[in-house]
């Protein structure tokens, strides 16, 4: 983050000063859930980029075409606040339909952010070809783009030091004498 500087003009009493960093703390994290559920409605990457569309065969199975919200797995970001000592705050997708996959530890959640590239099995094949995807022989593996939707976008990085310098001016505002 870029260094704020605040001049003070008037005398004020420093005691008077109570800036709760929890409070902040938890404001950014609401700012970065907000942010997060955004570009998911949007359907758009962390970094501002239109996620690619989904398949049409994972439309016809899922239903409808947005990727993640619809359904709500990846919607749900749970934020675990910040108290006056414990002076950190954590946001981890929704452990819901998000267990581990071979090769890809965080689950769903992972192939979301970073795609995957999955050997295609003669298990696999047959099951596809039941639900009415019917591969070709040739075809050893699919790719799943990836569709990064979990981070804190430029947008946000720069409205952070923003609004901690406005709650600094706000309470120097508010000890003046």
């Amino acid at each position: 983050m870029k260094s704020v500087k605040i001049t003070a003009k008037k005398n004020f009493d420093l005691n008077k000063i109570k800036l709760d960093v929890s409070k902040e703390l938890n404001l950014i994290g609401d700012m970065i859930r907000k942010d997060i559920r955004m570009g998911i409605k949007a359907q758009r990457t962390i970094d501002g980029k239109v996620m690619k569309p989904l398949h049409p065969f994972t439309v016809k199975e899922k239903g409808f075409p947005a990727p993640l919200i619809k359904e709500g797995t990846m919607s749900r970001v749970n934020v675990k606040k910040a108290t006056k000592k414990k002076q950190e705050v954590k946001i981890y997708p929704a452990k819901q339909r998000t267990q581990p996959i071979k090769g890809f530890p965080l689950g769903i959640a992972e192939i979301q952010q970073k795609g995957a590239r999955i050997r295609v099995t003669d298990n696999m094949r047959a099951y596809l070809h039941g639900r009415g995807l019917h591969l070709s022989k040739k075809t050893q593996s699919l790719e799943i783009p990836a569709r990064p939707w979990f981070g804190i976008s430029d947008k946000i990085m720069r409205d952070i030091p923003r609004m901690i310098k406005a709650r600094i001016r706000q309470e120097i505002r508010r000890a003046r004498f």
